[in-house]
């Protein structure tokens, strides 16, 4: 038995040819690949606001591999790792603090795509900060839960199911007022204006569609918006409710929302099914499908029929 040491770095991949000789005649030749090219992911995670954020839990779902932040913010994957630990290439949903692990912070997840033997840089993650001083609210079949004090109303049916991402069986759930346009997810719906809650901690689902009302925020210290929402008198106002699409983790149009100008509140035209809890966005109609909504909301049309029309004729 013998062992040897290189002089040099090798190439990763590479063959290399052994020959040990004694008294200038060889007596045993062999060889040995050195490791495959690692895959490697790197990234940071910032608040909204521009700062980096240390703790934070990230995990690669499908790959079942966890991170956490340091004090750059920053995250990675496969430094340091064992030569059978690999991260193989392809499309994985990159999960950020759907733990909790930071209770100050709301959650994202999105779809990433990591090329095999190579450096893939993931740039920056952003996570709504969600205070922990105001006082959250469990949600209980057959309740009205009260969120973002008092300015998000959600009523969950008596006979829903409420599962929680990380298996417990309940949990205190907070929500935190942003612009429509800071969620951190892919709009994927034709708006111009509106207002949002990211609920923490994310990933929650209810088993039943729930009611929505919510309180008509002050943007930039005015309610002036609410004249925009409909200029023509004869149509009721109304704003789109999206949600996240579970799959495309993008937001989706999931209900319409009726203002009462005279209370600043705008509720649900029926329950409402989301995908997932992590947030609640209520958007703008565009004039030009302000008349097809008027049509859903005075019971001539049926939802599925509006959505169809709009993404025929946006």
């Amino acid at each position: 038995t013998f062992t040897f040491y290189p002089d040099r770095e090798w190439s990763y991949g590479a063959e290399v040819f052994v020959e040990v000789s004694y008294q200038g005649q060889s007596i045993e030749r062999s060889s040995f690949r050195v490791r495959k090219v690692p895959t490697l992911v790197h990234g940071f995670v910032t608040s909204t606001e521009g700062d980096l954020l240390e703790g934070v839990t990230v995990e690669l779902i499908e790959l079942g591999y966890t991170a956490k932040t340091d004090k750059q913010g920053s995250f990675n994957f496969g430094w340091g790792w064992e030569a059978e630990r690999r991260i193989p290439g392809g499309r994985y949903r990159l999960r950020i603090n759907q733990d909790g692990s930071v209770a100050s912070l709301g959650s994202h997840e999105s779809w990433v795509t990591i090329l095999d033997a190579h450096i893939n840089a993931l740039g920056a993650r952003e996570l709504p900060y969600i205070t922990t001083k105001q006082v959250g609210s469990m949600l209980v079949p057959g309740q009205m839960a009260s969120l973002g004090e008092g300015a998000l109303l959600i009523d969950i049916p008596s006979t829903a199911l409420i599962s929680y991402p990380s298996g417990q069986s309940q949990a205190v759930v907070r929500a935190g007022l942003r612009r429509f346009d800071e969620t951190g997810y892919p709009l994927g719906w034709l708006t111009y204006e509106g207002f949002a809650f990211s609920l923490a901690p994310g990933g929650i689902e209810v088993s039943e569609p729930v009611g929505i009302t919510a309180e008509m925020p002050f943007i930039n210290g005015t309610r002036d918006y609410m004249d925009m929402i409909v200029q023509n008198e004869e149509i009721e106002p109304a704003l789109w409710i999206l949600g996240l699409d579970h799959d495309a983790l993008s937001l989706k149009p999931v209900g319409i929302g009726r203002v009462d100008k005279s209370n600043f509140t705008v509720t649900a035209v029926e329950p409402v099914a989301f995908d997932r809890l992590d947030t609640v966005v209520f958007a703008f109609v565009m004039p030009t499908q302000a008349q097809r909504v008027d049509q859903y909301m005075d019971g001539t049309m049926t939802f599925d029929a509006l959505i169809q029309s709009i993404e025929a004729q946006p």
